[in-house]
């Protein structure tokens, strides 16, 4: 049953979309102009009028600019047929047309057609028959009625609008978040390869525990790589499952264990409790130190000391890498690591500086002990 009624609202839902919407009016004006012309016993003609009229809006759906004026030069026509034969209620369809153009947002087909569509309906509903007075206050309902399609039809298209941005904003943020673990899983694996790889070059042979470190890394790289792809299948799936999950605790270990394979002489220094960090800001900050230390493996001088100095005060926590770049270091012209380090840690109410200080790159972190950002859009 829920399944049922969800297609219903689905179904419901498309035919208020513009192309549809003008149909569906156009067609259940055609009912009632049967219905009311087959009752009252009034002249063919008039029904077949009316549906002409009917007919014409829904060609105006398919070529707005043609059917449109076509619509207009239908109601030109319909002035110069003697009243009691120009049809009953033919001359509402135009403001379906009206409706559709307002609710695509072309407003200047929507004024030239309300020009020439205004005077037009006003007079082809007026009886001669009528007092002149009516005959002036058939313009004020007319001009009425038309507003009131004008407005219909500018808020459609306004949360058209905005829900056509929120999903392109959704969209950039989605490309953003897939960016950035893209370049901590499948690209950071990768590098690594190929640093080690490289090594193996220049000394002119590649060692045991080389050959191993590269086909370790390489299938973890083709796993992460697999887990985007998962991701990519399915959106519903969650992005930030490529990396999340490592505390800060588990990270400053692994960077120990990392610094030391490759040649550098680590030192980790922490003063605080780390037990007392939020889990949200641990593995924002986890993700954060690994890609710091994975910068200090690509550009950093494994002859000199690396150190992470790691402050946990009563309400914020400071991490600081500190290294040497070595001679040959060079910059990337887009730091996508630095970026996506900036991204997660403000992500929790932080900040991330990175910098030249006395002949050392310092990363420096510093971000809330608990979430504050969370907590300030739960409040």
């Amino acid at each position: 049953m829920v399944s049922l009624g969800r297609r219903l609202r689905d179904s419901a839902g498309g035919l208020l979309q513009p192309g549809r919407i003008e149909i569906v009016l156009a067609a259940l004006l055609a009912v009632l102009c049967v219905f009311s012309e087959t009752v009252s016993g009034q002249p063919p003609s008039n029904l077949i009028i009316d549906l002409i009229a009917c007919g014409l809006t829904v060609v105006a759906v398919r070529w707005p600019r043609v059917g449109g004026l076509m619509v207009a030069a239908f109601l030109v026509v319909r002035c110069f047929i003697p009243w009691g034969y120009r049809g009953n209620l033919g001359e509402y369809a135009p403001l379906f047309t009206l409706l559709g153009v307002g609710m695509r947002g072309d407003v200047r087909l929507r004024r030239l057609l309300t020009v020439l569509y205004l005077p037009l309906m006003w007079w082809v509903s007026w009886s001669p028959r009528a007092p002149l007075a009516k005959f002036a206050w058939g313009l004020v309902v007319w001009i009425a009625l038309v507003a009131i399609v004008w407005v219909v039809g500018n808020a459609f298209h306004a949360v058209t609008e905005a829900e056509r941005k929120a999903r392109a904003a959704e969209l950039v943020i989605q490309r953003q978040l897939l960016a950035r673990e893209l370049h901590d899983t499948v690209a950071r694996s990768f590098t690594r390869v190929t640093m080690i790889a490289e090594r193996a070059r220049l000394r002119g042979q590649a060692s045991i525990d080389d050959l191993a470190t590269i086909s370790d890394t390489a299938a973890a790289g083709v796993d992460e790589l697999r887990l985007v792809m998962n991701l990519l299948r399915d959106p519903s799936a969650s992005v930030e499952a490529l990396t999340g999950g490592t505390s800060l605790a588990e990270a400053l270990a692994k960077a120990e264990r990392t610094l030391a394979g490759e040649g550098f002489t680590p030192t980790i220094s922490v003063n605080g409790d780390l037990d007392r960090v939020d889990p949200a800001v641990s593995e924002a900050l986890a993700a954060a130190v690994a890609e710091a230390v994975a910068n200090v493996v690509r550009h950093g001088d494994p002859v000199e000391p690396a150190g992470l100095i790691v402050d946990v005060g009563d309400q914020r926590i400071k991490i600081s890498v500190i290294n040497s770049p070595a001679a040959d270091t060079h910059s990337s012209e887009k730091p996508l690591g630095l970026w996506g380090m900036k991204q997660r840690v403000e992500s929790i109410g932080g900040s991330v500086d990175a910098g030249p200080e006395d002949q050392h790159w310092v990363t420096t972190v510093r971000a809330p002990v608990t979430n504050s950002a969370q907590e300030g859009a739960t409040s």
